[in-house]
C-alpha cells in the first residue's frame, strides 16, 4: 500500500489501511501465542488517519486476537512500552515507499543497548518462520 501510493498521504488514510491483508498465518499464530502471552500491538502510526481507531477496527475485522493496542508516533517511541519481560516482534524496516525498505538499525541498537528482547519478523515472511522462537507449534 505505501509503495503503491509512493509514500503519498493517501497511503495512510483509513480507506487504504482497511484494504490491507494480514500476514499469512497471523490469526492462528496470535491465537496460539495468546494462550501463553499477553499480546500487545505496539504500532508506530503517527502519520495515519485516526491511527488508534482505524488500527483497532482493522485488527478486529481480520480476527486478530490481542489484549492491548498502543499507537506511537515513531519506532523509537515503542521503547517506553517495553521491558525485559516483554518480547517485541517487529520487522524493523523503514522506507516502505521504496522498492527495498531498509533496516532500522538505530532502533535495533537502541533495544540491544537497553537489554530489551526482540525477534525480527522477516519482511514478506510468515509467522511460521518465527513461531519456533516461542517454542509453540502452529496447528495446520
Amino acid at each position: 500500500r505505501v509503495r503503491r501510493c509512493k509514500g503519498n498521504k493517501k497511503a495512510y488514510t483509513a480507506a487504504e489501511v482497511m484494504q490491507d491483508k494480514p500476514v499469512p498465518g497471523a490469526a492462528e499464530a496470535l491465537r496460539r501465542l495468546r494462550e501463553h502471552y499477553f499480546i500487545r500491538f505496539l504500532t508506530a502510526r503517527g502519520s495515519y488517519e485516526d491511527p488508534f481507531n482505524v488500527t483497532q477496527t482493522w485488527l478486529d475485522l481480520k480476527g486478530l486476537e490481542y489484549d492491548e493496542l498502543i499507537v506511537v508516533d515513531g519506532p523509537e517511541s515503542k521503547v517506553a512500552h517495553l521491558s525485559a519481560d516483554s518480547i517485541l516482534v517487529d520487522d524493523f524496516t523503514l522506507g516502505h515507499e521504496k522498492e527495498e525498505p531498509s533496516i532500522n538499525q538505530k532502533f535495533i541498537d537502541q533495544l540491544t543497548s537497553a537489554g530489551l528482547p526482540f525477534i525480527q519478523f522477516p519482511l514478506g515472511g510468515s509467522w511460521d518462520e518465527i513461531m519456533t522462537s516461542f517454542n509453540i507449534e502452529i496447528k495446520k
